[in-house]
């Protein structure tokens, strides 16, 4: 399989293993629709499941579990985007499907409420040499509740001169061993007197 968003805040799954080796829409249906149409512009990168030890996904199978697939949002090719006050977002979307096989039977998109939120916190006693340190919550994912994944909001930490929206993804996510990269992009707020 293969991933990719649209501007319009779709995340779509492709099978590379189609007949007639033209690659397809998987589900025939988005993996994920954004909340607010936000662009993925950035290619995204994957993680076979952890499991969760349950009867959804256990962790002696995980290949069977799936992938998640993690995106950010945002884009930066017109003059508009740079002006932009919509707030972009980190994603982590299960993508059920196991890795190989065939698309699951009776799969739904994937939306806003059914993923848990993770926020970006000042991390208390962590200042050093007059700079604030973040650190990212560990909301649990309750798989076997039905949840589809994590999301975290971009922009919360307070940056002099940057525009609203400012903090966005349009570089392509990569694996590094059991992790996902993500790199965000600040846009200043800043006009030019000709």
């Amino acid at each position: 399989a293969a991933y990719a968003g649209d501007a319009l805040g779709n995340l779509w799954r492709f099978d590379l293993r189609a007949n007639g080796n033209t690659p397809k829409v998987s589900y025939g249906k988005p993996l994920f629709t954004s909340p607010t149409a936000q662009p993925m512009y950035a290619a995204p990168a994957w993680q076979v499941h952890p499991g969760d030890g349950g009867k959804t996904c256990p962790k002696s199978g995980v290949l069977q579990c799936g992938a998640i697939v993690v995106v950010g949002t945002g884009i930066l090719l017109e003059d508009s985007d740079v002006t932009s006050s919509l707030t972009n977002s980190l994603y982590g979307i299960w993508d059920p499907t196991p890795v190989g096989g065939n698309d699951v039977a009776g799969f739904q998109t994937a939306t806003g409420t059914d993923l848990v939120q993770q926020t970006m916190d000042l991390a208390q006693k962590e200042t050093y040499d007059s700079k604030d340190f973040y650190k990212i919550s560990e909301n649990e994912v309750k798989w076997q509740d039905g949840k589809r994944g994590w999301y975290l909001n971009l922009g919360v930490i307070p940056v002099p001169g940057v525009a609203a929206g400012g903090e966005r993804v349009i570089g392509d996510a990569a694996n590094l061993g059991s992790s996902v990269v993500l790199t965000t992009t600040f846009i200043k707020n800043t006009s030019i007197t000709l």
